[in-house]
C-alpha cells in the first residue's frame, strides 16, 4: 500500500512538472499572482495596457524557454509581451541552433494558446560604429531585418595577397558583429585548406587559402550565409571583393 502511495504521488509531482515546465500550450486558466500583478487604472478617455516590451529567451541571451516568458506575462496580470530576440547576439547558438528569428515567437503564440494576453513579434537590433541598440515591435518577419547591408557590414575580407611566389591567394575574413556567421562557398573557386562551409566567429578573423589558377588583381567570392535568413526558407546572398595587395 505504502509502495502504491508513493508511486501515485510520484506521478501526480511528474504531471504538474511537465504542465509547469512543458513546451506545450499554457491553460487558459493560468492564475495571477497576487504578489506579482502589476495595476494601472483606465483614465476617462483611455484604456490603461501592461505591457512587458522587451523580452529574451534561450534563443538569444535569455536563460529560459519562451513559454516560460509567456507564464510569467500571465501571473504579472500583463495585457501584452513582445517578444524582441537578439538578431545578431545569438550565445546559445551552440546549444540551440536556429536559422528563423521569428522562432521564439512562434513558440510563445502557441503557448499563450486562448489567453487573452497579447504576444508581440519583436525583435533587438544591435549596431556597431557607433554602436547601438534598437528594439524594434510590430514585426511581420525578423528575418527581413538581416539584409545585404548589414552582413556587407559585418563581414569583410581585411586583407587579400599571394605569398611569395605561391599561386594560392590568401584571404582574411574578418566578421565585425555579435554573430557566428556560416557563409557556404558558391564562388567559381575552391579553398584549399577548408571546404566551402566556413565558420566565422564573433568579432573574429578566418584566414583561407583560393585557388585561383592564375594571379589575379581582384577578387570576388559569392556565399550563401547559412544561419541568415531574408525571408521563410530563404538563407542571405552575400559577395565579398577585395583588391589584391602585391607582397612580392
Amino acid at each position: 500500500m505504502t509502495k502504491q502511495l508513493f508511486v501515485a504521488i510520484a506521478i501526480i509531482f511528474s504531471l504538474l512538472a511537465m504542465n509547469c515546465q512543458g513546451h506545450g500550450v499554457l491553460p487558459a486558466s493560468e492564475s495571477m499572482d497576487q504578489k506579482r500583478l502589476i495595476q494601472f487604472p483606465d483614465t476617462k478617455a483611455y484604456k490603461t495596457l501592461i505591457l512587458d516590451p522587451h523580452t529574451h529567451s534561450t534563443f538569444s541571451d535569455g536563460h529560459v524557454w519562451p513559454t516560460i516568458r509567456i507564464a510569467e506575462a500571465l501571473k504579472d496580470g500583463l495585457d501584452a509581451i513582445a517578444i524582441t530576440e537578439h538578431l545578431e547576439w545569438q550565445p546559445h547558438l551552440a546549444d540551440i541552433p536556429h536559422q528563423d528569428r521569428n522562432r521564439s515567437y512562434n513558440i510563445a503564440v502557441d503557448a499563450n494558446g486562448t489567453n487573452e494576453l497579447m504576444v508581440i513579434s519583436g525583435a533587438e537590433i544591435t549596431r556597431n560604429a557607433p554602436a547601438g541598440h534598437i528594439n524594434a515591435l510590430f514585426l511581420q518577419d525578423a528575418n527581413l531585418l538581416f539584409k545585404d547591408e548589414l552582413l556587407t557590414a559585418s563581414l569583410e575580407i581585411c586583407a587579400a595577397f599571394y605569398a611569395e611566389k605561391s599561386q594560392i591567394l590568401r584571404l582574411e575574413i574578418s566578421n565585425h558583429s555579435d554573430a557566428d556567421f556560416q557563409p557556404q562557398n558558391k564562388s567559381q573557386y575552391t579553398f584549399t585548406d577548408s571546404t566551402d562551409f566556413l565558420s566565422i566567429k564573433p568579432h573574429g578573423t578566418r584566414t583561407i587559402g583560393v585557388k585561383t589558377g592564375n594571379r589575379v588583381k581582384q577578387i570576388s567570392l559569392q556565399f550563401e550565409v547559412l544561419n541568415a535568413l531574408v525571408k521563410p526558407k530563404q538563407t542571405a546572398q552575400l559577395t565579398l571583393s577585395s583588391r589584391v595587395e602585391s607582397r612580392d
